[in-house]
């Protein structure tokens, strides 16, 4: 407490946080990649992601000392929303920061307006927005919109009948762990080696975050491989995506 004013404390996440912030996003099921605790712990150094927790309202920050931002707040069972609306205002007020949310779904703008008509200002973030598809539509590639994709499928399998497809296991993480080093040698954009470290942290503790993935294997080595887990009944999130280009 400076002042009479109490500082939302905002810390790292670590593994032990896991099924306090589970809770937080379960109970209201959130379906977007940030509404995970593994997405926010592979990204908090890259991202200067951090969390606080105050009268049973979960508060995540982001953008560092860039561009500091607040996720919208997630209200426990015994909290209300709106106090968690108020309290970020007066959060960002306390650091003289100006009022910024990020990752606000459809369903939270839609809240946040109904709680507070005409109080804030929605500007679409479109480099951000989610790619959702059907698990259907990916298993069968079916029609305009994936003849690209079945194309590129098609093709390596008549180049490549003998790979093999598998899930990532402890005995073949080395392998992804190489494939991700090799696509990162190959590719030179800012922050790439950032993604590494976040892969490498997913393989680190991958009992621990509840993983799954798998890997195509061709001529003893691993040219492919994703990362996912289950968000909640009705989506999968995938968290990484790497393959060699060629």
């Amino acid at each position: 407490m400076i002042g009479g004013i109490i500082i939302l404390e905002f810390k790292r996440f670590e593994l032990r946080d896991k099924p306090l912030i589970d809770k937080y996003f379960e109970q209201h099921h959130y379906e977007a990649s940030d509404n995970c605790f593994t997405t926010l712990f592979m990204w908090q150094d890259p991202y200067g992601i951090r969390w606080a927790e105050e009268n049973g309202v979960l508060y995540i920050q982001g953008g560092g000392k860039r561009e500091t931002f607040l996720l919208p707040p997630f209200a426990g069972k015994d909290a209300k929303f709106l106090d968690g609306l108020l309290r970020a205002k007066e959060w960002f007020v306390e650091n003289k920061l100006p009022f910024r949310f990020k990752g606000v779904s459809k369903a939270v703008k839609e809240r946040m307006e109904d709680l507070c008509p005409g109080r804030y200002e929605f500007t679409p973030d479109r480099d951000n927005y989610e790619y959702i598809y059907k698990s259907e539509d990916l298993i069968n590639l079916s029609g305009k919109k994936f003849r690209q994709k079945k194309n590129h499928l098609n093709q390596f399998r008549m180049q490549y009948s003998n790979y093999e497809y598998l899930p990532i296991t402890e005995d073949i993480i080395p392998l992804c762990r190489e494939t991700a080093a090799s696509w990162v040698e190959t590719h030179h954009e800012e922050g790439i080696e950032d993604e590494l470290v976040a892969i490498n942290l997913l393989f680190d503790n991958w009992e621990a975050l509840g993983l799954k993935g798998g890997a195509i294997k061709l001529f003893g080595r691993v040219e492919a491989f994703s990362i996912g887990e289950i968000l909640n009944d009705r989506i999968a999130l995938i968290h990484i995506e790497k393959a060699t280009p060629d």
